[in-house]
């Protein structure tokens, strides 16, 4: 069984999986809004941080996972002089890492958060990225509105999806089944991803991933315990619309409370 679902097939899987999601652009718009000088928490496989920094923006990358780091560097590579100029890369952990740096724009996108089961990592965390903030700094946090009628119902029961690997064409089949503690907000996720050569079985990856999942009401309470005050928050990383029942997100703007 794989380590991490970031790591090995996993890793290269990462981005075939997320190759649907539209949040890019509403970045560059927070970038324009609040940078130039970003931190990426989470940076992965430079998703986010590569067309920011083709913008340039200076983009600093945070990244724990070794094979995305990877990844991300060999992408790197293929950029322009002008692109490669425009990013940092780092190995470390977002709950205690020093970057010597403070920045004008720190984001914390896709759920990365929910890796921190431990609500002292999290407030940890929050305390570490207050430090990398300049002054007037901000600090953005996306995460999912757990969605309570959903997960009753999706948990336990296993989900197939299939995609094709955009590089040699192959079918591979995703097998997903989430188990929700509801009690101690718990989610663990057993993945099995399996490649095809036509019937043939080429490669296979099985991993359990513990996450936690957050309401508003205990982000709000965490962040302002670490010192941060949020200025604004919304329902949507794309629409000004409130945090509530109708909404599927939460997103929190966050500057060191004076």
């Amino acid at each position: 069984m794989t380590s991490s679902e970031y790591s090995g097939f996993f890793a290269e899987f990462y981005d075939i999986l997320h190759s649907n999601l539209d949040d890019v652009e509403i970045y560059k718009e927070l970038a324009d809004q609040y940078g130039p000088n970003i931190l990426e928490i989470g940076s992965g496989t430079g998703r986010i941080l590569l067309p920011l920094a083709r913008e340039g923006y200076e983009v600093t990358g945070l990244e724990l996972n070794e094979d995305m780091l990877k990844i991300c560097q060999k992408k790197i590579e293929e950029e322009s002089d002008e692109t490669i100029q425009n990013i940092d890369l780092f190995k470390g952990d977002m709950r205690d890492f020093e970057l010597d740096k403070k920045f004008d724009l720190i984001i914390a996108p896709c759920n990365v958060i929910c890796h921190l089961i431990d609500r002292s990592d999290l407030k940890r965390s929050f305390s570490c990225f207050k430090k990398h903030l300049v002054e007037d700094g901000v600090l953005v946090i996306d995460n999912s509105l757990p969605d309570v009628e959903s997960m009753v119902e999706d948990n336990r029961s296993e989900k197939v999806l299939e995609f094709t690997h955009p590089e040699n064409g192959r079918k591979i089949v995703n097998k997903f089944t989430p188990t929700y503690n509801f009690v101690e907000q718990i989610e663990t996720d057993s993945i099995v991803i399996r490649e095809y050569d036509g019937k043939t079985k080429t490669r296979e990856a099985k991993v359990e991933e513990k996450l936690t999942f957050y309401f508003p009401k205990e982000l709000r309470a965490m962040l302002r315990s670490a010192g941060l005050e949020i200025f604004k928050e919304r329902g949507s990383l794309r629409k000004e619309i409130p945090i509530d029942e109708n909404s599927d997100e939460m997103v929190f703007f966050c500057r060191s409370r004076k």
